[in-house]
C-alpha cells in the first residue's frame, strides 16, 4: 500500500533505567500524506534494499515526532506494569513471610496460654506446700515467657511494618523508569 508514496523514518534508542536496564530501537515514520507508519510497517521499509539519493533534504514533520513519543509512551508503559508485577510479588513474599512470622508467634502464645492453665490447675491440686511452692515457680516461669512473647510479637509487627516502609521506598528508587533518548538516524524515503 506505500509503493509510490513518500515520507520520514526515524530510529532512536530508548534507554530506561528501573528494575533493570532495558534499552529499545524505537521506530516512527509517516508519510507525506499524514499517515502514521506503525512499527510493523517501519520495520518493513527498513528491511527493503534502498538506494541513497542526495539533495532529498527538508525537515520531518511535526507527526513523525509525535509517533515517536507515542511508542515511548507505549513502552514505559510495559515496563511500568513489568515494574508492577515485580512489586505486587514482592509485596507478596513479604505478606507472606509477615503471616507466618504471626502465626508462628501467635502459636507459641497459645502454647503457653495452655502450659500457664495447667500450671495453675497443678497448682491448686498440690498436696504439699513443696508441690504448691514448685507449680507457683512454673507458673511465674511462664508468665514471664508468655510476656517475652508478648512482646517479640510486638517487635515482629514493628520489623515488619519497618520491613514494609523498606520495601516501599527501595521499590520507589529502584522501580521509578528513568530515560534516555538518543537520535539514531532520519531519513526521507520514496517507495518506487
Amino acid at each position: 500500500p506505500l509503493r509510490g508514496a513518500s515520507g520520514w523514518l526515524e530510529v532512536s534508542r530508548l534507554h530506561i533505567e528501573s528494575a533493570d536496564v532495558t534499552e529499545f530501537l524505537v521506530l516512527a515514520g509517516c508519510t507525506d500524506a499524514g499517515d502514521a507508519l506503525d512499527g510493523e510497517r517501519c520495520e518493513k521499509l527498513l528491511a527493503l534494499p534502498a538506494r541513497l539519493h542526495d539533495g532529498a533534504g527538508g525537515v520531518p514533520p511535526a507527526l513523525l515526532g509525535a509517533e515517536r513519543e507515542s511508542r515511548v509512551v507505549e513502552l514505559r508503559a510495559h515496563i511500568e506494569a513489568r515494574n508492577r508485577t515485580a512489586f505486587d510479588e514482592e509485596e507478596a513474599k513479604l505478606e507472606r513471610w509477615a503471616d507466618d512470622r504471626r502465626f508462628a508467634l501467635e502459636r507459641e502464645l497459645r502454647e503457653l496460654k495452655k502450659a500457664l492453665a495447667e500450671a495453675k490447675r497443678v497448682a491448686r491440686a498440690g498436696t504439699t506446700l513443696d508441690e504448691k511452692l514448685a507449680a507457683q515457680k512454673r507458673i511465674k516461669e511462664l508468665e514471664g515467657e508468655q510476656r517475652r512473647r508478648r512482646r517479640d510479637l510486638f517487635d515482629a509487627e514493628d520489623e515488619i511494618e519497618r520491613q514494609r516502609d523498606a520495601l516501599i521506598a527501595e521499590t520507589e528508587a529502584r522501580l521509578r523508569p528513568r530515560d534516555t533518548r538518543q537520535p539514531v538516524f532520519t531519513v526521507r524515503w520514496t517507495l518506487a
